[in-house]
């Protein structure tokens, strides 16, 4: 694995990255959402390895090659999509989850605000926000 290169696109002004993006989605077993307005990608080489999607303050299709998960890039790519949000003026953002995965988003510093069992969970990375 060489070193990560992590930058932004614009799906709408970037058609073959937006076909790279839907085309690693897929192989996660993950749906391509319209209206994400920025992906933060990481490739290793030309290879797309992982993306986060940011609309507005929602991140949204978070998708990791299975060889890769486990990895810092999990941690880093979080932490991009993060620092985007906060460079946009979004300081509270959301994400929505499978269950299996909140654990990782914990992880990040989010936390849960309702779950509905085995189907998805919303998270918040504060613990005083919505809920407060």
């Amino acid at each position: 694995m060489e070193e990560l290169d992590f930058y932004t696109v614009d799906p709408e002004e970037e058609p073959d990255e937006r076909l790279d993006i839907k085309r690693l989605l897929t192989a996660c077993d993950l749906l391509y959402e319209q209206g994400i307005e920025t992906f933060v990608v990481a490739r290793d080489g030309a290879r797309l390895v992982a993306c986060a999607g940011l609309q507005q303050n929602v991140i949204k299709d978070v998708a990791i090659l299975p060889e890769y998960r486990g990895t810092a890039l999990s941690l880093t790519l979080v932490s991009e999509v993060t620092y985007l949000a906060h460079s946009r003026g979004h300081a509270t953002l959301y994400v929505y989850t499978e269950p299996k995965n909140a654990e990782f988003f914990r992880g990040c510093g989010f936390y849960d605000l309702v779950e509905m069992p085995n189907t998805v969970v919303l998270m918040e990375n504060t613990p005083i926000g919505i809920k407060s």
